[in-house]
């Protein structure tokens, strides 16, 4: 068996010195060639056709994975050794995914780098025990962080879960009032959750949703809501929240059937944009056909409400809280006159949620919008709460008129 070809490339002049002093002293090699650049070193590989090539991972003229690219792409049967100062993965991995089988650290002896060529030349990698310690502890974190996330969504997995098998979610419920007779006319089931972790409903049905279960518990919440409609006052609807992907539910429809439909509103509470209102048309009027009505949820608050109200030709606005607050100033009052004159045009019924001040009240009375809800006129409550509070209620809408 002959010399082993070696080439050196190397932009370290000290180390290209030692190692071409190093590999010329040894009788089983045969050094062909030496470079401190990259686009030298690719030439000589071109030229000489060397069995190994001692790379250094960070070479001037794109680096020495650039360099390991170009030399395996000229010469296929050369095997490159990296060397290299450093031992953290974004030297090394650079290297290995351009094809070095081999990494040698440079605070080894000669006689360890030469191994490693020899091994090299055997058709073995090897990595030395500097290279490995760092690597290992990156691929540990890297596993600990994966299995962290796992183990994160399992969690998640199981909270929705157990709440979707009953446990921890209860409604409360907001009364609507018809602010000209005073009448408490319809009641908004809110969902509330009361398990741990402690958070906003908003950030339970996302999380639901990131875990593909989203319509799974808003199932659930509508669940709980329709078996209380009995318990409300016979002429008052129930307002139901929905995202519009939930409204083509089968199971949702065949529950709505089992119902007074005729005295359910349900809400479309996605902010977002619907790609596809063709599908949400066809749910909405097999909605409708069974007497459900529709209302659009947080109109003024985006331009995905907007659509909504064009598309859908809902039955009931319900203008969003931040536009009651702004009720009373000019652009506020203009914002709201538009919609109450378009609800006008297309016989929709106008409710203005966030209700809080006898101001909000009084703007909202002076645009001519009849039916609002808001803690000024009464907080949500459990549903026994609110029954007993109902007197109160309508005598408080009554007073003010």
């Amino acid at each position: 068996m002959g010399r082993g070809r070696v080439l050196i490339a190397d932009d370290d002049a000290g180390w290209l010195e030692t190692l071409v002093e190093r590999i010329g002293t040894d009788a089983t090699l045969e050094l062909v060639g030496s470079a401190e650049d990259a686009d030298l070193a690719i030439q000589l590989a071109r030229s000489t056709e060397p069995d190994v090539a001692i790379v250094d991972a960070r070479m001037p003229a794109g680096g020495g994975a650039r360099v390991t690219a170009e030399i395996l792409r000229a010469s296929p049967d050369c095997r490159v050794v990296a060397l290299s100062a450093y031992t953290d993965r974004d030297s090394v991995l650079p290297m290995l995914e351009a094809g070095a089988m081999s990494y040698a650290w440079k605070g080894v002896s000669s006689d360890e780098i030469k191994h490693a060529i020899r091994k090299a030349l055997g058709g073995e990698g090897s990595l030395s025990g500097a290279v490995v310690g760092p690597l290992i502890d990156e691929l540990v974190l890297a596993r600990g962080s994966s299995r962290r996330s796992e183990m994160e969504q399992q969690r998640g997995l199981d909270r929705i879960a157990q709440v979707i098998e009953g446990h921890g979610l209860c409604m409360v419920f907001q009364p609507i009032v018809d602010l000209e007779r005073g009448r408490v006319v319809g009641f908004e089931a809110l969902a509330r959750f009361v398990v741990e972790p402690h958070r906003r409903p908003d950030v339970w049905f996302a999380e639901a949703r990131a875990l593909g279960l989203g319509i799974d518990l808003q199932e659930v919440a509508a669940r709980l809501a329709l078996e209380r409609l009995e318990q409300i006052p016979p002429d008052a609807y129930l307002s139901v929240n929905m995202s519009a992907d939930a409204l083509s539910s089968p199971r949702l429809h065949e529950m709505l059937r089992e119902t007074r439909a005729d005295r359910i509103v349900i809400e479309i509470t996605e902010h977002e944009a619907i790609d596809d209102y063709v599908s949400m048309l066809d749910a909405v009027n097999a909605l409708r056909a069974i007497g459900i009505r529709l209302a659009v949820d947080d109109v003024g608050a985006g331009f995905a409400s907007l659509r909504h109200l064009l598309r859908l030709s809902p039955d009931v606005l319900k203008l969003d809280t931040s536009l009651c607050r702004h009720i009373n100033t000019e652009p506020g009052r203009a914002l709201a006159a538009g919609l109450v004159s378009f609800a006008s045009e297309t016989a929709a019924t106008v409710v203005a949620e966030g209700i809080e001040t006898i101001a909000d009240l009084s703007g909202v009375r002076a645009l001519g919008i009849h039916v609002g809800q808001g803690f000024y006129l009464a907080t949500p409550q459990p549903l026994a709460i609110v029954l007993r509070e109902i007197a109160e209620i309508e005598e408080r809408a009554r007073a003010w008129s």
